[in-house]
């Protein structure tokens, strides 16, 4: 199947369900809790995966982590936004460190969908990643 990525909220913004596989193309996709809205969705960008799950440590070691809701701290979500802009930076200088996967274009918004989330979780909400593969 591959890695399906979503960053999901409590906050009455964002989509009312999850895009789904391939950014909506298959209709099935993880359901979400009633409360929660869909703020951000990536296909297969494994770096910021391995970033979120094995820097940040969201998830525990001895505990499955598909389809499960990961809460980030406002912490973790500007270290992510932090990541995201080197990894933008490394590309725009040249750099190949992502073997042709990555463009711009995918971490600008990463940047924006996470400085949402920043906005969202100041206000009291709460901010989830969630994978499903």
């Amino acid at each position: 199947m591959g890695l399906d990525m979503y960053l999901k909220t409590n906050a009455p913004v964002g989509q009312e369900h999850s895009t789904g596989a391939c950014g909506g193309l298959f209709p099935f996709a993880p359901k979400m809790a009633k409360e929660q809205r869909e703020i951000g969705y990536w296909r297969k960008n494994y770096k910021l995966n391995e970033f979120l799950l094995c820097d940040l440590g969201l998830a525990d070691d001895e505990e499955d982590d598909n389809c499960v809701d990961l809460p980030m701290s406002e912490e973790e979500i500007e270290a992510t936004i932090n990541f995201a802009k080197e990894e933008k930076q490394i590309l725009e200088e040249g750099g190949d460190g992502n073997d042709g996967w990555y463009e711009v274009s995918d971490w600008d918004y990463t940047i924006k969908t996470f400085k949402e989330a920043l906005r969202l979780r100041k206000e009291g909400y709460d901010v989830f990643y969630h994978i499903w593969y």
